[in-house]
């Protein structure tokens, strides 16, 4: 069923024209997916024990959609809002408890869910090349003045 959803979308973000250059529109929408080969989430970070506090497993092949809009206020100034979902778990033997004398190992499922919000502003300064350009030139053809 999940599969069918993100099947349904990709089609209607393909059929839908987008223009993340804004291209004569103050609105850029753009949707991306960031891969992440692995990730270690560590079982004890708190831990005084350098051995415990290191220890960890690893989370592989995490794909992330994220969308990204900006708004255009002025021709210099854009003001843009990027969203992320990440979401991984797995399982794995992580968890050591006694039972009597016995020492047990138990299968739990850890991971993560994290949904970043960035806000950003973007500023576009205004460099002038040609007339820099023209104005080193005149600097360096002009005859040197001679007292």
């Amino acid at each position: 069923m999940q599969l069918n959803r993100l099947i349904i979308l990709f089609f209607l973000l393909i059929l839908k024209p987008a223009f993340s250059q804004f291209n004569e529109h103050n609105l850029g929408i753009s949707a991306n997916v960031v891969y992440t080969t692995s990730a270690e989430i560590f079982l004890n970070p708190n831990s005084s024990d350098p051995v415990v506090r290191n220890q960890s497993y690893t989370l592989e092949d995490i794909f992330s959609p994220s969308i990204d809009i900006r708004y255009r206020l002025s021709e210099y100034f854009i003001l843009g809002l990027n969203i992320e979902y990440i979401n991984k778990s797995a399982e794995a033997p992580n968890l050591t408890a006694f039972i009597g004398s016995q020492l047990v190992v138990f299968d739990v499922e850890d991971g993560f869910r994290v949904i970043p919000v960035e806000l950003t502003a973007h500023y576009f300064f205004q460099f002038y090349y040609i007339n820099l350009l023209s104005i080193l030139l005149k600097v360096l053809l002009q005859k040197p003045y001679l007292p």
